[in-house]
């Protein structure tokens, strides 16, 4: 957990796996959901919904074998977010609702704090912004009303997002710093806090801050594996070259971060279509400015190079419930 949240995901994944492998198949059924349910925690960060769902099903078997509340709470959380990805919604909802339940009986903080990360994430995705601005919002007030400074600064950016996406600039440019001067805390955290200040940065046309803050993403992240860490960095930057007028490295950085995807073995949709959809513009770009030139290879290169990009991102959505990633692969339709 140590070397996940300090941004050496790698490590994290070989450690974790070491693990897995030592325990005794005669383990206590509550020490074998423990190690089990970080698994399947692992598993749902790295974007593997049906690995991570599998895993937490077994985790969560043997913690209510065992009666093990504290271990339930856990691995609900991380069922929760799995079973989203994997397309029950309403399974979702229940199953993190449940776990900030039993986190506020056992009065475990960290875990409540983590419902309230995956629920809003849940909610967003689904398409219930406001509601998951309401849902992050009380994360933030609880992390500082009960002193977490560890978690504030995820929280935060999480939240400052969202309100990016909502038309709360001046709110999220307000609370982000909060989270960038936090030394006490996830690398994480403060990497996702920089990212949204770079999405931001990027909007309004100031392509040079946001890249600086991107690359301070980049060192806090040297080992992120996944798409929920590094589509994020790759659409904030190729939105930066958008409207700074260069389609063509816009271009670059949606190839390597989808290539990327292959490699990893990546199933989640929800933070690739945000990409999709600035690619698909990219492509859009470059095809208007070959039209207004005459350059019939490159117009025909940006059209295929579009459609392409569209079907991937069809093929993303195809078996989720997302609506908000099918939102974005609406837009790349349109472009």
């Amino acid at each position: 957990r140590y070397l996940w949240i300090s941004g050496l995901q790698r490590d994290a994944v070989a450690e974790l796996s070491r693990a897995v492998a030592v325990m005794p198949d005669d383990a206590p059924p509550a020490e074998r959901s423990r190690v089990l349910g970080a698994e399947g925690h692992l598993l749902t960060l790295l974007g593997r919904g049906a690995e991570a769902r599998a895993r937490c099903e077994q985790a969560l078997a043997l913690a209510r074998e065992a009666g093990a509340r504290q271990e339930e709470c856990r691995v609900s959380i991380s069922f929760g977010a799995a079973l989203h990805m994997t397309g029950d919604l309403e399974g979702a909802i229940e199953a993190l609702q449940r776990s900030r339940e039993l986190a506020e009986e056992l009065g475990d903080l960290e875990e409540m704090t983590r419902s309230c990360i995956n629920l809003a994430e849940v909610l967003d995705q689904s398409g219930q912004l406001e509601e998951a601005v309401e849902v992050s919002r009380a994360g933030v007030a609880m992390a500082r009303r009960e002193g977490i400074p560890g978690v504030l600064p995820m929280l935060i950016a999480e939240l400052a997002a969202r309100l990016v996406r909502q038309g709360g600039w001046g709110e999220a440019e307000a609370i982000l710093p909060e989270a960038i001067a936090a030394t006490m805390s996830w690398s994480v955290g403060r990497a996702n806090a920089l990212c949204a200040l770079a999405q931001l940065q990027a909007l309004r046309g100031d392509a040079e801050a946001a890249e600086r803050s991107l690359r301070e993403v980049d060192a806090a992240l040297r080992e992120a594996v996944g798409s929920m860490w590094t589509a994020p960095t790759a659409t904030a930057r190729a939105d930066a070259a958008l409207w700074d007028g260069r389609p063509a490295d816009a271009r670059k950085v949606v190839a390597a971060e989808l290539g990327s995807r292959e490699q990893t073995d990546d199933s989640e949709t929800a933070y690739l279509a945000p990409l999709v959809a600035a690619g698909a513009r990219a492509e859009a770009d470059l095809a208007a400015r070959a039209r207004a030139t005459g350059e019939t290879e490159a117009l025909e290169q940006a059209m295929r190079a579009a459609a392409a990009i569209h079907e991937a991102g069809r093929a993303l959505i195809a078996a989720k419930s997302k609506p908000e990633a099918a939102l974005f692969v609406a837009l790349a339709a349109l472009e």
